[in-house]
């Protein structure tokens, strides 16, 4: 739990800290309405591109691996129609039909060509998710 606890303490920090310095260098109104602000009012643009990147990729990559083991967690416990074809393994433990499923959710958002339109659902779903796996003390 400490390691967890000051995860949490010190990236509250750095959002808070973030937000007081984009509040310092630019109005309210850009804020809102301009999603490269920190690219624009930044030391370096070019690292910051590199660094919403780097964020970017981590989250996809977890997301990638999590979502998986979760959808078949949740066939395990039989919460889920066809629970027992999800929550098979292959031969190397791998929970291959849920990665089928996840891939296939996965590129049909991809195919609506608008994430924004579906974004505020795969946060919800997101952070029920994420809740209810770090409550299982994973």
């Amino acid at each position: 739990p400490k390691g967890t606890l000051s995860a949490v303490v010190i990236c509250s920090a750095v959002y808070f800290w973030l937000a007081y310095l984009l509040a310092k260098v630019a109005p309210p109104n850009e804020l809102m309405n301009n999603t490269n602000v920190m690219v624009e009012h930044s030391w370096s643009p070019l690292f910051m591109k590199f660094s919403i990147l780097c964020a970017t990729s981590s989250s996809a990559l977890a997301t990638l691996v999590g979502a998986p083991r979760i959808l078949q967690a949740l066939a395990e416990d039989e919460a889920l129609p066809a629970s027992r074809w999800i929550s098979q393994r292959s031969a190397d433990g791998e929970p291959r039909n849920a990665i089928y499923i996840t891939g296939a959710i996965a590129l049909l958002a991809l195919s609506l060509r608008d994430l924004n339109a579906i974004a505020p659902l795969i946060t919800i779903f997101f952070l029920t998710t994420n809740m209810e796996y770090t409550s299982l003390g994973f």
